[in-house]
This record gives structure tokens, C-alpha cells and sequence, in this order.
């Protein structure tokens, strides 16, 4: 069978939003943004100034997709987009917001564009959206005919949006690797399996090496070498590895594990995709035989302030309550290939605490050697506790207070609040 794979190009820079006009011109008339409100807050202006002077394609208002990238959230979008004959429909926030836009777009065969806010996901340059109800509780994963045209990716907005994000998309991309070496059990793999995981090792080695660097950038809200390495790791190459190695390669233990997880009502709430991914990751490499790799990544980790244990997102390592979610866990079909049990799971749980409760710790910027030798040093018997502070997630979506006009809220979704 024919490999039919959609790349999307993109624009990455402090004035990516420049180049609106030129690429958008090629594709439609009417850009119809959607977005979350925070973003759509802080793209809009940008997204104006550019199209404002002699371009051809004319900016709508644009509509906030309604919290929840839902079925019946695109389908009120998408009948209000006809209704205005919009012919392209542009992404503007985080994953969610980017999902809902592409979901639109796709459902009315039109042209999609992407202005990634945050670097928590690759949602910007992927053929795939998650599903969620409108409580926020996942349903499915569907596969597009095509990635999105276009994404710009403006690296000053990044900058300065919580950084939690960004430490959270660094979490979903790490697992690009790690999930794929769970999956992959073959070396004869296609061209584009192969090269999606030469991409994958390529994300790894950045983000170890820039990853604390870019966090304390972005704490600064200040835009450097490292953030904008980081950013294009977790937008544009993460989505690449996506893209290029398919569903049966992606999405495997780590990312479960987020999905059991977010079962519990505090965690959905709370923490993260990327954060809960990340703890994922240790979950799948202790699971898989790799507690080695386990132990060189977890300082790392840590030293983002990444939730490592249960005890930081407040669970407990409990049989009674986490047996019913890794019931879930080990329904995906990439774990259940593999034949993890439910306690298999939970026995790796227990002995990713017993690295939290060793207390390796690492400098921001520790060299990687370094990070080898001091895993290689620990005492996994020492059984401490030690909770470290989580981060309770930013709502990018919340109720704000702003004078900006130019976007509007859909009735159907403020009734639903």
C-alpha cells in the first residue's frame, strides 16, 4: 500500500504573522479564526496589523470553539462558518482549539491554517484531532484527509505565555521516542516509519540539551536560541514524527497512561496532557524493561518541575483506585499488543515512586554525561517521601476581562455553561 503522507509547511519567527497575507491569498478569500479566548486575545491584534494594508484576503471576527474540542462544538462552528462563507478556517490557541478548528475545516472541506499560542502540542501540523465530550472526557482520535496548509508559528507570543505549556508539550514530545521504540519491534520499517524515527531521537537530544534553558527563557517571557529550539521541536518536529510514522506507532503506554489518568476528575482538572505524558513515560520504560533509560531521563524531568510520581498530581499508589483505570490503560491496542497486564502496570508505578522517593535531583542545565553517571549512582532503596510542588494547569480558556471585541462566543456554548 502507497504511502500518502501531507507535511505542513510552516513560518517560525518573531514576525511569522508577516507572512499571512501572502500564504492565506493562495488559499482563500475569508480567514475565519477559532480559537480560545486568551489566544485569540493576543494572535487577533497581530493577525490584523498583517492583513490590514492591501492584502486580498479579508479577516473575520473570530469565535471561540467553545472550550472542548466536541462533535457538537464543531457542528455549531461549522454551520456559523457557512453561514459567513468563510473559505479558510485558521487554528489559534493550544491543541484543543487548533483540534476544533481542523475538525471544522475538514467537515466543510476547506483550507486550514494554524497559529500555534503555546508549544504544548504538534496539534498545528498534524492530520489528527482528539475527541473529547463537552465535560472534557476523552471519546476518539480521528485521522484528517490532510495536515493543515499552513503554520505560523510566532515565537514572541510563545514567549510569553505560561510556560507550563510549553514544559508540558516538552512531556508529549519526549514520548514521540519513547513510544515509538515501545511499538517498534522491527528494524524493517518503511522510509517514512524510519525517518519518523530518526526525527523522534532528534527531539530527544534537543530538548535535553535546551529544555531547562528554554523553561527559564520563558519564565523571563524572553524569546533566545533555546525557546525557539524547543518550540520548533514540539510543534514542528514532534508533529512530523506524527505524521510520518502513523497511528500504530504513536499514542502507545505513555500516553494511556495520561488518558487513565485523566479519569480521575482532579486530573483532568488540574494537570497537563504533556505533564501527565511525561510521568507516562517513566510508567512505559519501567514496564518495558528499561528502567536504566528510566532513571537518565527522571532527573531531567524533575529539574522541569514535571510531575514524576503519583504524589504529584495528589493520587495515590492505591490497588483499589488505580486498578480500574489501567483496565483502561491496557485496552489500547498498542499496550494490549504488547501483553501488559493491569499489575505489570502497577508494579512499574511503584518502582517510578521509589525514583521520586531517591531524591535525584539535577541542575537545569546538567550535562547529559553527567545525568548518566549520577542514575547510574542511585540507591533505589532509599524510600523517603518527598512531594514536590505540581503545577495546577493555567486555564487558557477561563473567563477574562479584556476590551478586545473581536471575537464572539456562539449562544449554543453559553448555554451549555
Amino acid at each position: 500500500m502507497a504511502d500518502n503522507i501531507s507535511l505542513t509547511n510552516y513560518t517560525v519567527g518573531a514576525d511569522a504573522y508577516a507572512m499571512l497575507s501572502t500564504i492565506c491569498a493562495r488559499l482563500g478569500t475569508k480567514l475565519l479564526p477559532i480559537g480560545g479566548k486568551r489566544a485569540l486575545t493576543a494572535a487577533y491584534p497581530i493577525m490584523q496589523a498583517a492583513l490590514s494594508q492591501g492584502s486580498e484576503v479579508t479577516l473575520l471576527n473570530g469565535f471561540w470553539y467553545g472550550g472542548e474540542c466536541s462533535q457538537s462544538h464543531v457542528e455549531v462552528l461549522a454551520k456559523h462558518a457557512e453561514s459567513i462563507c468563510a473559505d479558510i478556517i485558521a487554528g489559534v490557541g493550544g491543541g484543543k482549539a487548533i483540534d476544533t478548528a481542523k475538525a471544522v475545516a475538514q467537515k466543510l472541506n476547506l483550507p486550514c491554517v494554524t497559529l500555534p499560542t503555546v508549544a504544548s502540542s504538534c496539534a498545528a501540523v498534524t492530520p489528527t484531532v482528539v475527541m473529547y465530550d463537552n465535560k472534557g472526557r476523552y471519546t476518539e482520535t480521528i485521522n484528517l484527509s490532510f495536515a493543515p496548509s499552513h503554520c505560523f508559528i510566532d515565537t514572541d507570543t510563545i514567549s510569553c505565555a505560561p510556560v507550563e505549556y510549553m514544559r508540558a508539550g516538552m512531556g508529549d514530545t519526549l514520548a514521540k521516542h519513547y513510544e515509538f521504540m515501545f511499538a517498534d519491534d522491527s528494524e524493517d520499517a518503511s522510509p517514512s516509519v524510519a525517518m519518523a524515527g530518526a526525527l523522534s531521537e532528534a527531539c530527544v537530544s534537543q530538548l535535553l540539551k535546551y529544555g531547562g534553558q528554554a523553561l527559564e527563557d520563558g519564565t523571563a517571557a524572553v524569546e533566545s536560541d533555546a525557546l525557539d529550539r524547543v518550540v520548533v521541536s514540539n510543534i514542528v518536529t514532534s508533529g512530523y514524527v506524527s505524521t510520518l510514522e502513523g497511528k500504530e506507532y504513536s499514542s502507545s503506554l505513555a500516553h494511556a497512561m495520561c488518558q487513565g489518568l485523566s479519569l480521575l476528575p482532579h486530573v483532568r482538572k488540574n494537570y497537563l496532557q504533556g505533564d501527565l505524558v511525561a510521568y507516562g513515560v517513566l510508567v512505559q520504560l519501567v514496564a518495558d524493561g528499561h528502567e536504566g533509560e528510566a532513571a537518565k531521563l527522571y532527573p531531567h524531568l524533575r529539574s522541569w518541575n514535571t510531575p514524576v510520581c503519583l504524589k504529584d498530581i495528589h493520587v495515590t499508589l492505591d490497588w483499589t483506585v488505580l486498578s480500574p483505570l489501567l483496565d483502561e490503560v491496557v485496552t489500547v491496542p498498542s499496550v494490549a499488543q504488547k501483553g501488559i497486564s493491569p499489575e505489570k502496570i502497577f508494579e512499574a508505578m511503584g518502582k517510578v515512586e521509589a525514583l521520586a522517593d531517591a531524591k535525584l535531583e539535577a541542575p537545569a542545565h546538567m550535562a547529559a554525561e553527567d545525568v548518566e553517571e549520577a542514575a547510574d549512582e542511585m540507591d533505589f532503596s532509599a524510600m523517603e517521601n518527598i512531594v514536590t510542588d505540581s503545577t495546577e494547569e493555567a486555564d487558557d480558556e477561563a473567563e477574562i476581562t479584556t476590551t478586545f471585541d473581536a471575537f464572539e462566543e456562539l449562544a449554543d456554548f453559553a448555554a451549555e455553561e
